[in-house]
């Protein structure tokens, strides 16, 4: 496990410089990763992922609708909640920060042959996974 905790280190600090090159907090860029990834969510469950609290998801939603990054919509099946929903401005930011990100992890796959990187992937969709459904 000491490697993973090595991988998780580096993978947050090359985060952490990508999210300031961008004049974004790590709450902030992680907004964007999450809302990429998953699709609209509820203020609560951004709250959730990013292990925050409602409040202060409340204000960080705030700043990113007000940066032009995310939307909030009506939940289809909830009048009381809302949906957070990047713009297009924030996927134009996810996709430049996906480059980024494949330019500095794209050399630590040099020399690896195709098939090891097939299973490099396996193994961390499998990983990744199985930290997603973790209960505390």
């Amino acid at each position: 496990m000491d490697q993973v905790g090595r991988l998780a280190l580096a993978n947050e600090r090359v985060r952490a410089t990508l999210a300031k090159e961008i004049n974004l907090s790590l709450h902030e860029f992680n907004t964007l990763l999450h809302l990429d990834h998953d699709g609209p969510v509820t203020p609560k469950d951004l709250a959730t992922r990013l292990s925050i609290t409602t409040g202060s998801a409340t204000a960080l939603v705030d700043r990113m609708v007000g940066a032009g990054y995310v939307n909030r919509e009506p939940h289809p099946a909830d009048r009381r909640s809302i949906l957070l929903r990047l713009t297009p401005r924030g996927t134009d930011i996810v996709r430049g920060v996906r480059e980024r990100y494949a330019s500095a992890a794209g050399t630590a796959f040099d020399g690896l042959k195709p098939e090891q990187i097939r299973e490099l992937e396996r193994f961390t969709a499998a990983f990744a996974d199985q930290l997603r459904a973790w209960k505390p």
